[in-house]
């Protein structure tokens, strides 16, 4: 986890653990946390700080201004070139890359879990 001591800007996801617990999503929950501590990884989100509440759970990330992978395809004005595409294929097998390496396997990916810094590489 960094320093969180400065002004940067962060996305803030906020849980409800009754929801999580409902939802039967505390493994889930758990090993997301343990991802983003262990990575250390340019196409992998930061965690800054995480902390609870006796209500919820709090996970202070980088943000990521660019939107998804998702938003880029649905506003891109025609399909994208071989150049963009082996860049954004690329980065999403070395993401995936470092966390079989952690040992973690990672299920849910989908256009709109790849996330984009504002110049359009992604996390």
């Amino acid at each position: 986890m960094k320093d969180f001591q400065d002004d940067r800007v962060v996305a803030l996801k906020v849980m409800r653990k009754h929801k999580v617990m409902e939802r039967e999503m505390v493994l889930h929950t758990n090993v997301e946390l343990q991802v983003m501590q262990e990575l250390n990884h340019p196409f992998v989100v930061d965690l800054y700080y995480s902390a609870q509440s006796a209500e919820r759970l709090y996970l202070a990330m980088e943000f990521l201004e660019g939107g998804s992978l998702f938003d880029r395809i649905r506003t891109s004005p025609g399909p994208f070139s071989e150049a963009d595409t082996r860049f954004y294929g690329a980065q999403i097998v070395l993401a995936l890359e470092a966390l079989h390496n952690h040992k973690f396997v990672y299920r849910d990916l989908k256009l709109e879990n790849i996330l984009l810094d504002r110049d359009g590489s992604f996390f």
